[in-house]
């Protein structure tokens, strides 16, 4: 590290935080009902945590979940936290998140946390105190089973295997984002303006013409003169699905749109084919 310049260190950090937005390692920032997506915090440097302060730390944490899902799981069976009156009973009913259905489901091996963001800060003196604890669909979530799948004993170096690890984290990357975004049960429209219209969704229809621009203007630039035959169509196919109102559309009107978006994107290809990948 200390041959690195400080020019090489700003140079990594935007290679790094470049990769976080292409990828999509984002979480969102609530403000006025209005959901903004931020890159997650990073730094290039590790923060090095001491054997016996990490120690410490993580004891609490196990606690502090354990305590969590013992919670959840009296509050849709027992109650007696209730019945013993240490929470009143309108607290928990009231709550836009308790889901009536639950109670009496008895949950394989009583875990009711299955993934958790505990949210850390550090004060002045150095003392360690937990900020929130994120127990629905932490952001990031999709971000840390990736990490987990790669020191389990999976085999991930088998190539047939790689396409089904990438679709379910692709899945739970969009559902994440499609619960952060709704805060509701699942219906129609919204999931076909999480799929098509969502530009912070990696995977959306809008998002990828926006990158696929991105790439194409900047190869024009090194090594075609002019407005090249792509830029043209992915202008005006990004136009169409930009300008898109849904609110109006048919379930019939909506699976024709999707066709001849899907038919426009063919063409697309290739042109792109014919112009960047022919072979003379």
């Amino acid at each position: 590290m200390r041959s690195l310049t400080l020019a090489d260190l700003s140079r990594k950090e935007k290679l790094a935080l470049d990769l976080f937005m292409n990828q999509g390692v984002t979480f969102t920032v609530y403000f006025e009902n209005e959901g903004i997506e931020r890159i997650f915090p990073f730094n290039i440097i590790p923060r090095i945590v001491q054997a016996a302060e990490w120690s410490h730390i993580e004891s609490g944490i196990k606690q502090r979940l354990k305590a969590l899902n013992l919670f959840i799981k009296d509050v849709y069976n027992d109650q007696r936290i209730i019945k013993e009156r240490i929470v009143p009973a309108d607290l928990i009913v009231s709550c836009p998140h308790y889901t009536r259905e639950v109670a009496g489901i008895q949950v394989p091996h009583d875990i009711y946390v299955h993934i958790a963001g505990i949210d850390l800060i550090r004060d002045a003196d150095g003392t360690y105190y937990v900020l929130e604890d994120n127990l629905r669909t932490p952001s990031g979530v999709s971000y840390m089973l990736e990490m987990r799948f790669s020191v389990m004993d999976y085999d991930l170096k088998n190539q047939a295997d790689i396409p089904g690890w990438r679709n379910l984290l692709l899945c739970l990357s969009g559902y994440e984002m499609y619960l952060k975004r709704y805060r509701g049960g699942f219906q129609g429209k919204n999931v076909a303006d999480m799929a098509i219209l969502n530009p912070e969704f990696p995977q959306s229809v809008l998002y990828c013409l926006q990158r696929i621009d991105q790439i194409i203007n900047a190869l024009s630039h090194e090594n075609i003169g002019g407005t090249p035959q792509p830029q043209k169509q992915i202008g005006r196919l990004h136009a169409k699905v930009q300008y898109l109102e849904m609110d109006g559309f048919s379930d019939a009107q909506l699976k024709a749109f999707l066709l001849d978006t899907k038919n426009d994107f063919f063409q697309l290809s290739n042109t792109l084919g014919k112009t960047y990948f022919a072979y003379q």
